[in-house]
């Protein structure tokens, strides 16, 4: 929350500074941008620990030799967590049950998928409302 309004006051500070009016549109995309950016931020750190669980996840079967169980408690955590939002995700594209490390890596590029999609989107927008009289 800090680090959102710093940044709301440098960008404020700084098209001041550069002689860009402040319009209602200009405000309305920094917030937008500000919450864009809290949410990607989220969005990639569940990315990138999906994509840990995965490798972890395959490393694990592979030096088991297909025989693999739970192995540590923080990771039985950890599956118990985002399990619910995996299997939900590729729910989405499959009406059949799959398996966790397919549930995995559909998860993993819908995410990415969808944060690049977004970030392309919303910035659009932003630079459509900052352009704005109004």
């Amino acid at each position: 929350l800090a680090l959102c309004i710093l940044f709301a006051l440098s960008t404020i500070l700084e098209s001041l500074s550069a002689d860009v009016p402040l319009t209602i549109g200009y405000i309305c995309a920094m917030l937008i941008q500000l919450a864009w950016s809290f949410v990607s931020s989220a969005l990639k750190f569940i990315g990138f620990l999906l994509f840990i669980r995965l490798i972890v996840f395959i490393v694990m079967q592979k030096t088991a030799r297909g025989s693999y169980s739970s192995y540590n408690p923080v990771w039985d955590q950890i599956d118990s967590l985002v399990s619910p939002l995996i299997f939900k995700i590729s729910g989405i594209f499959f009406r059949r049950m799959v398996s966790f490390t397919k549930a995995l890596i559909i998860s993993i590029v819908v995410l990415w998928a969808g944060c690049t999609i977004l970030d392309t989107l919303i910035l659009m927008l932003c630079q459509t409302l900052a352009s704005s009289p109004f």
